[in-house]
């Protein structure tokens, strides 16, 4: 492992494998959330999807609450694979679904409470080539600062010590 908080697997998942989980995230209970940003609710740019263990809901930006549905036999397959290659574990699995170049996230840290004191995410990038960026907080140790520009449906990243990072998935320009 590099000692950035990440690593990169860029063929994780086989293009077969990428193809079928991408049709199974088709039938995901995807859901537009709300979010409260100064002082007023507006839809998340993205959709949402959780699923995962029981009682492990997921609170966020103090306005957004994930309840998971049961864990889908090809989520929970991913996940063990996952934990297998990462050495983390993990309670539930977040979707987020961008429909258009719009649809994004911004700057953040994945560091909520309900996710614990040392939480670790692992993304894996299906359907549309999207930027995805990672960079240390300000303050932290650390000169790294990467964009997968080039995500394909089959490459995946395991921020390790997400505490430490914010993590983005900007608007695409031109769309």
């Amino acid at each position: 492992m590099t000692q950035e908080p990440y690593y990169y697997l860029p063929q994780f998942l086989s293009q077969a494998e990428a193809d079928a989980l991408y049709e199974h995230s088709q039938a995901l209970s995807w859901q537009q959330n709300d979010i409260r940003m100064f002082g007023k609710f507006i839809p998340v740019p993205r959709l949402e999807a959780i699923y995962g263990d029981e009682g492990c809901s997921y609170f966020y930006s103090s306005s957004v609450l994930l309840e998971p549905l049961p864990w889908t036999d090809p989520l929970a397959k991913l996940r063990d694979r996952i934990e297998t290659e990462s050495g983390f574990n993990f309670a539930i699995t977040t979707g987020n679904r961008y429909r258009v170049g719009e649809h994004s996230i911004g700057w953040h840290s994945d560091n909520e409470k309900s996710l614990g004191t040392s939480p670790a995410i692992a993304s894996i990038s299906l359907g549309a080539i999207r930027k995805f960026s990672l960079k240390p907080r300000k303050g932290m140790r650390g000169n790294y600062s990467i964009s997968f520009s080039n995500m394909v449906r089959y490459c995946s990243c395991f921020p390790v010590a997400n505490p430490l990072t914010f993590i983005n998935c900007p608007r695409l320009s031109n769309q």
